[in-house]
């Protein structure tokens, strides 16, 4: 085939453009032009109007007969069908191209509103009221069958403790639907509440002793006790599989070593109390003194601020016998140490981080008491108020005027003791006489009832007519205290019936865990009453009157500077110990005196610092030791945590 030029090329093509056999590219008109175009919603046949009342509530229903096209058959709506089809028409090649178009298929159509946004809440409120009403009636029912059959035999346990198991379930969760839980909340607690007996007996370990854990004990608790009373059926569990579950819980059989204390640190109500207690502190850190390096910095105090000083207490007791047990010994020789640990003195000491142990010549805020039945008797509440009374906090303002101490305090039992407090564990569910109570007295007190304060007396005085030998009678006034039961009748609270336990009677200690209504029993329900909530130690109205009351966190001795103080103390009392109670009572303060040199004072009370300044940045207490070791070796001044900390 000959070549030919770029003029024959051209020429060619001319000829075969007029022939048709090149279709040149148009633009779509019809696409572009807007106007013309519909849009999609016009195409189903509604107005604008209809669209608005669509886009707030779109009802849709299924299209009856709009699934009968759809199984197997080809549509011819491919692209490449309409393509062919639309270059065999050349007349309408363009016009038949269009933009927009109504599916063959729709599926769904869309339902105008039957009814207005009102009827449909009036619907929906009715649909509520006969769903709760179906509730209590199917609630009422389940009531009656609930009642556990319990038995020895394994058979009738199979065949029965499934059944109990789901309506108790079922029960409680319609209980709480009625109650106002949805209904996921009062599944997962109804659920939580009935199959979760593994949180139970680790709640009941923890409240044993650790000398009482024993796997008899344990097996006695589930079998007798916690199964029949929550399922309602016998349990059979065998000592090996309580034995791994212990293993797996973290408990090991092991002998007892000394370690730090960790039982119970990182417990969560205990956690919750450290970091609201440790961001109070640093707050009132901001108001006191620095001591670092042998100088002291002076706080930043606005003209209405106090300086603030924190004030420690602990107690300590050293013992006649109690000498070192690691020491140097020669090949065969053998020390003879008496097993008794012999007579003992007790201290109850205050300390500032200032002066140390506060003293002015020989009035001192350090108490030597010596504990025992035919000696000075035993420490308690009423001890230590006398000498924060008499000693320390008048101690405390000749050395520090017109600053606020912050006294702190450990959680021990006699630490937290009431002088005349309502205390519902220490009341009576009937009345009884007042003499018979010693040594627990109680106050008047208010309530609100109706929005209005009512005074309510404790005590209530009884004519009693008493019998004398000769024959007369003899009328005497005896005061009696009231009892729960009158004082929540008086307040309208008592109730004849248990809203826990049906069919029986109200009692006054249900020994269980705490209900979130606190209606439990009685002594729950009156001790979670406003003023009952309100009552304060009597150290705390003591130091409150014109200084600032606090208390450690449980398990925290970490944070105490004087715990650290006892330890050097006792390290100088037991090398020094030659057996004598005579000596002890001589060397005592000599041996507290020779430990609280003001600059190792303040060397512990810094340290102590740091675990707070930790806690308070949310460290456990792992995180805590961690941090305050690196920072004792990179840091020398010990003013406090760096940030990046």
């Amino acid at each position: 085939m000959v070549a030919i030029n770029n003029r024959k090329r051209l020429s060619r093509n001319r000829k075969k453009n007029a022939q048709e056999r090149f279709i040149s590219k148009q633009t779509n008109t019809q696409e572009s032009d807007k106007e013309k175009i519909k849009e999609d919603w016009e195409l189903l046949g509604l107005t604008s109007d209809d669209m608005k009342n669509v886009c707030r509530k779109l009802n849709l229903s299924w299209k009856k007969g709009a699934d009968s096209g759809l199984r197997g058959v080809y549509q011819k709506d491919s692209r490449t069908t309409k393509w062919r089809q639309g270059k065999s028409d050349k007349s309408n090649s363009v016009s038949n191209v269009t933009s927009h178009s109504i599916l063959s298929f729709p599926g769904f159509e869309v339902q105008k509103k039957s009814t207005t946004n009102c009827e449909e809440r009036i619907k929906k409120e009715q649909q509520k009221t006969a769903m709760q009403l179906k509730m209590q009636q199917s609630l009422n029912t389940i009531s009656l069958q609930i009642s556990p059959k319990i038995s020895s035999q394994s058979i009738f346990n199979a065949q029965s403790s499934y059944n109990i198991c789901r309506l108790q379930c079922v029960h409680r969760f319609l209980t709480y639907s009625l109650q106002g839980m949805n209904k996921t909340q009062a599944s997962a607690k109804a659920a939580n509440e009935l199959w979760n007996v593994a949180r139970k007996v680790r709640n009941w370990l923890q409240r044993q002793r650790p000398q009482q854990r024993n796997l008899i004990d344990l097996k006695k608790y589930i079998d007798e006790e916690l199964i029949p009373k929550q399922l309602g059926i016998m349990g059979t569990f065998s000592l090996m599989t309580l034995w791994n579950y212990l293993h797996e819980w973290g408990y090991k059989y092991r002998a007892n070593k000394k370690e730090v204390y960790f039982d119970g640190h990182e417990r969560t109500d205990v956690v919750e109390y450290r970091n609201e207690w440790s961001k109070r502190m640093m707050e009132y850190k901001k108001l006191m003194k620095d001591f670092t390096e042998g100088s002291i910095i002076e706080p930043n105090l606005e003209p209405n601020q106090q300086e603030h000083v924190l004030v420690t207490q602990d107690e300590c007791t050293f013992y006649s016998n109690d000498s070192k047990r690691d020491m140097w010994l020669m090949e065969g020789e053998n020390l003879l140490l008496k097993k008794n640990p012999g007579m003992s003195i007790m201290v109850s000491e205050f300390q500032c981080p200032c002066h140390g142990t506060m003293r002015i010549k020989g009035w001192t805020s350090r108490k030597l008491f010596c504990a025992g039945q035919n000696r000075d008797g035993y420490w308690d509440h009423q001890d230590l108020l006398k000498q924060l009374q008499e000693d320390v906090i008048p101690l405390f303002e000749s050395l520090h005027p017109n600053a606020k101490g912050i006294f702190i305090f450990d959680q021990s039992s006699n630490h937290g003791a009431y002088a005349n407090a309502l205390v519902a564990s220490r009341m009576p569910l009937g009345p009884k006489p007042a003499d018979e109570m010693e040594p627990f007295k109680f106050k008047d007190t208010t309530y609100i009832r109706d929005e209005e304060l009512h005074v309510q007396a404790m005590y209530i005085k009884k004519d009693i007519i008493q019998e004398r030998k000769n024959g007369k009678s003899k009328l005497k006034k005896i005061i009696y205290f009231k009892g729960i039961q009158k004082i929540l009748e008086e307040r309208g609270l008592w109730m004849e019936q248990d809203p826990y336990r049906q069919g029986k009677k109200w009692r006054l200690s249900c020994n269980d865990d705490e209900k979130p209504d606190h209606k439990c029993c009685a002594r729950h329900l009156l001790a979670n009453q406003p003023d009952f909530k309100k009552q304060k130690s009597a150290l705390q109205e003591t130091v409150e009157q014109n200084h600032v009351f606090e208390m450690y966190p449980k398990f925290h001795c970490e944070t105490n500077w004087i715990e650290r103080y006892w330890s050097y103390a006792k390290k100088e009392a037991r090398a020094n110990c030659d057996y004598s109670f005579k000596s002890l009572q001589k060397n005592v303060d000599k041996f507290l005196d020779s430990t609280g040199d003001i600059k190792r004072i303040q060397n512990y009370y810094n340290r102590c610092w740091r675990y707070i300044e930790a806690y308070s940045l949310g460290m456990d207490a792992i995180q805590a030791m961690d941090e305050v070791k690196q920072f004792s070796r990179r840091v020398k001044a010990h003013r406090k945590i760096p940030e990046h900390m």
